[in-house]
Formats: structure tokens, C-alpha cells, sequence
């Protein structure tokens, strides 16, 4: 997974923006349910309809950096791990249940984060 740096976006709202809208696929349907900026993450609750209207939330994480004047982002879902654990806790009691093993280490590892956070 590498980063991406769109032409067009010079500034960080313009590619949050792009980032959360809707996308309305053949095959499925993705729509951003809840969002929030820390720091340069973009965690997205993130609601995906199949067809068949089976529906599955998970947590999407883009990390967001600028280069060359563009801003330019890093995309990865829960089942990716992505070792940061900032992601609201909110989100992941929102999502629905996976029997993804990497998913449920990522989940589990937020929740400690913010437990931790409030025992300090």
C-alpha cells in the first residue's frame, strides 16, 4: 500500500472532503458514516451495502501527509492493523462483527489504548 497524491488537492480540506464523500459502485456502496481528523489521521466509520443489501461496518484510516505542495494520503481499513490506536472508541463499537483476526487484534488494541488513557 503505497501513498497517493492526487493532482488537484493543494489543500487538506479538499481531499478530507473528497475522502468522506460517498462512492456508489456496480458492485457495492460506500458511504462514511462518522469521521474525525487527530492530527494527520482520518479515521471513517465506514458503512459498506452489497447488492443482495447485506450491509458491514469497519473502520478505514487515511493517513494524510503533504508533499510538494499536494496534500496525499495513505488508505487502510482495520483488517490492515494499522497500528495507530487513536481511532474513537465509538467507532469501534459501531462496527460490525468479523471474524478477521487482524481486524479483531486492532479493535481489541484500541480499546486498551483508550482504558489506558482513562486509568492515567
Amino acid at each position: 500500500m503505497s501513498w497517493l497524491f492526487p493532482y488537484h488537492t493543494y489543500n487538506r480540506k479538499t481531499l478530507i472532503d473528497e475522502r468522506v464523500a460517498p462512492y456508489i459502485g456496480e458492485n457495492h456502496k460506500i458511504e462514511v458514516i462518522r469521521y474525525c481528523v487527530r492530527g494527520n489521521n482520518l479515521w471513517k466509520l465506514t458503512e459498506l451495502t452489497m447488492p443482495d443489501g447485506k450491509v458491514e461496518r469497519f473502520i478505514a484510516l487515511d493517513m494524510m501527509q503533504k508533499s510538494g505542495g499536494t496534500w496525499g494520503y495513505k488508505d487502510l481499513d482495520d483488517g490492515c492493523g494499522p497500528f495507530y490506536y487513536n481511532c474513537p472508541l465509538s467507532y469501534v463499537d459501531a462496527c460490525t462483527e468479523t471474524t478477521h483476526k487482524t481486524a479483531n487484534h486492532w479493535r481489541e488494541q484500541v480499546r486498551k489504548y483508550w482504558a489506558e488513557r482513562k486509568a492515567a
